[in-house]
């Protein structure tokens, strides 16, 4: 395997959070509508727990960004050589954190690390909502899905790499540098 970088832009990956953030959003509140119908309200925790319910969202959603780099950060522990020595975050503007593995890792294992706060915050919360009904793990889902907006973008820039491709996080821009096989 040649050695090399596979980057975009942080542009291209709002885009792409928008894309999807607006994406889910409509799909959940449209299949909400359909299945719970009268409903909503009562299943609403929002309307629930007004007004408290205003001043902790802001929270939860601080507290979520910090867990979903803290997920990444769990996966690369468990993935690289020195562990949590390997974990660094920080921010690559004011509104975009991150947590960045300084060790060449695996495309396999980098894969694990693209995808785990997808599917834990994004995925599994926007599914539970529309079963159970309470609108606001849709709608959370929906947000999580686009906060990895980026992660998905540089998922499908090294698809093509072989799994165990040594790979790791590109320092200034989004993407990967290519290290070379394991």
């Amino acid at each position: 395997m040649k050695r090399g970088e596979i980057t975009t832009s942080i542009e291209k990956a709002g885009f792409l959070a928008l894309y999807l953030f607006f994406g889910f959003l409509a799909g959940g509140l449209i299949l909400h509508l359909i299945l719970w119908w009268g409903n909503i309200g009562s299943l609403s925790l929002i309307v629930r727990f007004f007004p408290y319910s205003l001043f902790l969202l802001p929270l939860f959603l601080a507290g979520g960004m910090v867990f979903h780099e803290l997920l990444h950060a769990l996966v690369i522990s468990l993935a690289a050589p020195s562990g949590w020595r390997a974990v660094r975050f920080g921010f690559l503007n004011w509104m975009n954190p991150y947590c960045h593995c300084t060790e060449p890792i695996s495309v396999n294992a980098y894969r694990l690390v693209l995808f785990f706060p997808f599917i834990l915050l994004g995925i599994i919360p926007w599914w539970w909502g529309l079963f159970s009904g309470v609108i606001e793990f849709t709608i959370w889902g929906a947000i999580f899905i686009s906060a990895a907006g980026g992660d998905l973008l540089v998922y499908f820039l090294i698809r093509g790499l072989p799994g165990r491709t040594l790979i790791q996080d590109h320092p200034q821009r989004v993407g990967v540098k290519i290290r070379g096989k394991k």
